[in-house]
């Protein structure tokens, strides 16, 4: 064979090498070949994906007896990751791990937390969290609707007419015997009741009861 096709053959044979060994490796979370990051958030996956996709390529570069079992931990088995898998969690959810290398990507770290939240489930298939139940809509909180006749009965009559009427002289030229003669009068009403001059005797003053409907009403705009 000539130099010039024994080259050519041999860079035809080194470039198909560089060509696979940079495909990256991804995993399929059923059978070993899929990526992880089409997982939706949350979920649950064996223990040989999680070491396919994170734990290997992720950890055991420090982590192994190769490594030399940094800060002597080893994650070369599921055992030894299972017991260290409070520790993990922390290191990681602190990015203290991995050491001066790329971090976890959320989904990663997601992956990685709900399996060890799971318990570090060793086998089954990978699985997704229920959806958890839609919380039922909140009714809207019913609204006091507060009319005259609530007013008249529970405020006018009982501590205004026994002054503010015809049978009491109209103490003041002031009537409150109806409804027009009350709305008409709405400001002055809260600002007696505000200050406390009115209803006399000042020492009777109206209950906190009493004194929140009435203002109300007048701040509702004195509905009929």
């Amino acid at each position: 064979m000539k130099p010039a096709a024994l080259l050519l053959l041999c860079l035809i044979q080194f470039g198909c090498n560089y060509s696979l060994s940079k495909t990256p490796l991804v995993f399929d979370l059923k059978e070993g070949n899929g990526s992880l990051e089409q997982l939706p958030t949350g979920t649950i996956v064996t223990y040989q994906v999680l070491n396919s996709s994170i734990i290997g390529p992720k950890c055991l570069e420090c982590h192994s007896s190769a490594g030399g079992d940094a800060g002597g931990i080893n994650l070369e088995t599921y055992a030894n990751v299972f017991d260290n898998m409070a520790l993990i969690k922390s290191e990681v959810a602190s990015d203290s791990m991995p050491k001066n290398r790329a971090k976890l990507t959320s989904n990663e770290k997601a992956t990685l937390f709900a399996w060890i939240d799971a318990g570090g489930p060793k086998d089954g298939g990978a699985t997704t969290p229920p959806t958890p139940p839609t919380p039922p809509t909140p009714e809207p909180p019913q609204v006091e609707v507060i009319n005259y006749e609530m007013v008249n009965i529970k405020v006018i009559q009982p501590r205004c007419l026994n002054c503010h009427s015809e049978a009491a002289g109209n103490r003041g030229d002031v009537n409150l015997e109806t409804y027009e003669n009350v709305a008409a009068l709405a400001s002055v009403i809260e600002s007696e009741i505000q200050s406390g001059s009115m209803p006399r005797p000042r020492n009777k003053p109206l209950t906190p009861e009493q004194k929140e409907l009435i203002l109300k009403w007048i701040a509702n705009g004195s509905p009929r």
